[in-house]
């Protein structure tokens, strides 16, 4: 019966931990994500300021989140994003808007492809 308990208290801990790393990737792909949108909006309406300011900001944001991402992913994937916005930040402050949501967009389909990738389905589990 011992066994058994300590199965179950072994299978709460996975499971928990589970949730935690999926959520925490959730949160943080969806976070920078929305991020990404909004300075999209002010690079369209040609506010390059905001758009350099917010992006500052959300690069504060993301460096934090980076170290829990870390735990989790692959620190190339982390690392690219990263690198992803410092170019997004250089063509936002140099107005290249074409190249601007060229990397955007490439950021975004990264941040989804890693959301994917954390999902509970039989393709991640097998």
């Amino acid at each position: 019966m011992r066994r058994l308990w300590i199965a179950i208290a072994l299978l709460l801990i996975c499971g928990g931990l589970s949730a935690t790393e999926y959520f925490t990737i959730q949160k943080n792909c969806d976070f920078l994500t929305n991020s990404l949108e909004i300075v999209e909006d002010y690079i369209s309406k040609e506010e390059y300021k905001k758009a350099v300011s917010f992006i500052e900001a959300t690069q504060q944001k993301w460096n934090k989140c980076e170290t829990k991402l870390n735990i989790y992913l692959l620190h190339n994937e982390t690392e690219t994003i990263t690198e992803n916005l410092s170019q997004i930040k250089e063509y936002a402050q140099e107005k290249k808007t074409d190249e601007y949501m060229e990397v955007s967009n490439k950021t975004k389909r990264q941040l989804l492809r890693i959301k994917q990738s954390e999902l509970p389905d039989l393709e991640n589990i097998l």
